[in-house]
């Protein structure tokens, strides 16, 4: 977790203090010239949820503290702006399917106008998020929310975003 990252890192020189010879010792070096060398980012995942977002703009000046290069931000599982975000009525919502060439039931109906409210809530908590990041003065990437799973498809669409969009 983004929140545990300092320690975790910082975790080689405390090893260093205690063990002064022998392999941990040498690992705990290994650990430290990797952190150092100039081709080494540490890069922040982050959900676009308030206690992530807040565990990455605490954790990014103690990384840099730390002496470790910063890379990019990458907010995953994002909702993205794939509908409109005005307010469509169920009565509309109907019309517009039934126009489509659907035939939903009332209740269909209700279920597809309460996930559009519940989407248009957490597009706009994430806005709040993503200005916040701002703040942070780094590259930015979002990764959408997939669904269905994961595979080797998925995996190529998130590695083709992260090098397109990251820069990367």
């Amino acid at each position: 977790p983004t929140g545990r990252i300092v320690p975790v890192l910082a975790a080689a020189e405390e090893v260093k203090k205690l063990v002064k010879l022998g392999p941990l010792h040498r690992h705990a070096d290994l650990v430290q010239e990797m952190l150092g060398a100039p081709e080494t980012a540490v890069h922040l995942v982050t959900l676009l949820e308030e206690m992530p977002v807040r565990e990455t703009l605490d954790a990014a000046p103690q990384l840099r503290d730390l002496g470790a290069r910063l890379g990019t931000v990458i907010a995953n599982r994002t909702v993205g702006t794939a509908f409109p975000g005005g307010r469509v009525s169920s009565r509309e919502l109907g019309a517009a399917l039934r126009a489509a060439g659907a035939a939903p039931s009332r209740a269909q109906v209700a279920a597809i106008a309460h996930q559009s409210r519940s989407y248009r809530r957490r597009r706009t908590a994430e806005s709040k998020q993503r200005m916040l990041l701002t703040e942070l003065d780094m590259p930015y990437v979002e990764l959408p929310q997939l669904f269905g799973g994961i595979d080797a498809q998925a995996l190529v669409f998130l590695a083709q975003t992260l090098r397109i969009k990251g820069g990367q």
